[in-house]
């Protein structure tokens, strides 16, 4: 997959034209991605890409006024700017503004199409609880009913609780521990028992099986979508 790096509408060339042919390579190959019903890293990636423009954007005019002279390197990581007094100062800024104001809206064409294929895939799945969800849902087992192969994939979750300028958030570590070959005996509720039996370390876990309508690439799209999901499950208090 093409990738861009953090700093590309700043770095070598500042060219509107020569900006265009990196941009619409990469939004190419995502986009290819996405038909390809592969939603990640793409997605996360153009995400940041995007909010890297719109900091940009919402915030250069002010640095701009406040340090008077041309751009001689641009940091964005740590969004400095550096400057020396020549008189291209205008012509490096109007072309950076032009780059941006040609890549922020095919971006959001972008993630639109992102986020449609997301959702798509997220209604074609289903999680449901492995007998009776225990009182503290932030570690367990997460399992993966899947056609094609006909398996059952089993990982062990943990939650943690983070927070983020003041906002908390959860974060989810998933370690793959097992795969059962599906049959009449490999059911999630005979696989939960022999979970039990086998590690001791975990005598009561919450227990949580995706089912997919649709195949779809696991890495890429189940994974990252079945995560998601069992973090909105677990955030509603458990009902017994």
């Amino acid at each position: 997959m093409k990738t861009l790096s953090k700093n590309w509408f700043t770095e070598h060339r500042i060219d509107l034209e020569y900006k265009q042919y990196v941009l619409l390579a990469y939004l190419s190959d995502v986009n290819r991605r996405f038909n390809e019903r592969c939603l990640y890293p793409a997605l996360s990636e153009l995400i940041d890409h995007y909010r890297n423009l719109k900091v940009f954007s919402d915030n250069a005019g002010q640095l701009y006024q406040s340090f008077p002279g041309e751009i001689s390197a641009i940091d964005l990581e740590n969004f400095r700017l550096s400057y020396r007094k020549v008189v291209e100062n205008d012509q490096i800024m109007e072309e950076i503004s032009r780059i941006i104001s040609f890549s922020l809206p095919r971006m959001e064409e972008q993630l639109r199409r992102g986020r449609d294929v997301y959702e798509s895939l997220e209604h074609m799945l289903a999680l449901e609880p492995v007998g009776i969800r225990p009182v503290n849902s932030e570690w367990g087992y997460l399992m993966f009913s899947l056609h094609n192969p006909s398996e059952i994939r089993v990982f062990e979750y943990t939650v943690s609780l983070f927070t983020d300028e003041e906002v908390p958030y959860r974060m989810m570590h998933t370690k793959e521990i097992t795969t059962y070959t599906k049959s009449l005996v490999n059911t999630p509720s005979n696989i939960k028992v022999e979970l039990i039996q086998k590690r001791k370390e975990m005598p009561n876990p919450a227990t949580f099986v995706i089912h997919s309508k649709v195949e779809m690439p696991f890495e890429e799209s189940l994974l990252p979508i079945g995560k998601r999901l069992l973090i909105r499950e677990i955030s509603r208090p458990a009902v017994n």
